[in-house]
């Protein structure tokens, strides 16, 4: 059951009730980033919301043989907020997110508002049934956190995610900066050609960790990262650092790399 207390008149009040309720679900789904495979992840709705997680399909042949198969797909079942998710929340992000939104950590207004909008494309994604839907959400989010209007986002992302991560022999070995890239073309070819075929399962796998990664360490390091314009100086001061070979000062020791391992079960989706 949600409770909300609002002032104003009930009719004027129940599309902004309803939008509010959503977000609030969404960010609750955006818990399950990391900490759940996208073929064991649920989708919170209020009663009646909740989206159909099955499909019967009729297959007819030339011979007129048919095979009727039923399966399940997209997320599915009830999000369980149980031990082993509240050990992996205080360890690595939910809860340190949840503080800032409710403004327990002195930021700036502005990156409030783009961390919560982060927060609820992050979890529609999870919700999300559609490959293509749930890449644009992330990659949406991932511009929320690290650019800015005016900004050459092709060029912007891949250098603020090597501030923050770049440290690693991940980025690397796996190749972070031209995957981003390639996200990056991929997220143009589907909103400005409606090429929904465009991003694959990898790419909304390689989105899912690099939010992870980014998402965690900026909200473990607030007294670092109090507005955005902290997060492009904090990119330029290792750039520059990097350029000029310096001694690493600038990233502190406490940044964190998150990489995950996926299996066949994991393409066994949408």
């Amino acid at each position: 059951m949600a409770v909300v207390r609002m002032t104003g008149a009930k009719k004027s009040l129940d599309v902004k009730l309803v939008s509010l309720l959503r977000d609030e679900l969404a960010i609750l789904a955006a818990s399950q980033l990391g900490y759940a495979k996208r073929h064991q992840t649920a989708a919170p709705a209020a009663a009646g919301e909740r989206s159909p997680t099955g499909r019967s399909q009729l297959w007819i042949d030339a011979n007129c043989t048919w095979t009727q198969p039923n399966r399940s797909f997209g997320p599915r079942g009830d999000l369980r907020l149980d031990e082993g998710w509240l050990e992996f929340q205080r360890k690595v992000l939910f809860l340190k997110l949840l503080r800032l939104l409710r403004g327990d950590v002195p930021v700036s207004k502005e990156w409030r508002q783009d961390l919560r909008r982060a927060a609820v494309l992050i979890g529609l994604s999870q919700m999300s049934t559609s490959v293509a839907d749930a890449f644009l959400s992330n990659m949406i989010a991932l511009e929320l956190l690290l650019t800015r209007q005016g900004d050459t986002v092709g060029d912007m992302l891949p250098a603020r995610a090597e501030a923050l991560i770049g440290w690693s022999r991940h980025w690397i070995e796996d190749r972070f900066e031209t995957k981003i890239r390639a996200a990056y073309q991929r997220r143009c070819r589907l909103v400005h050609q409606g090429d929904r075929d465009s991003p694959t399962r990898e790419d909304l796998y390689f989105t899912d960790d690099l939010l992870l990664c980014l998402l965690a360490n900026l909200v473990a390091h607030l007294n670092i990262f109090q507005s955005k314009d902290d997060v492009r100086e904090f990119s330029y001061r290792v750039a520059a650092e990097k350029l000029l070979g310096a001694k690493p000062r600038v990233r502190p020791k406490s940044l964190q790399m998150f990489r995950r391992t996926y299996h066949a079960k994991d393409y066994e989706i949408y």
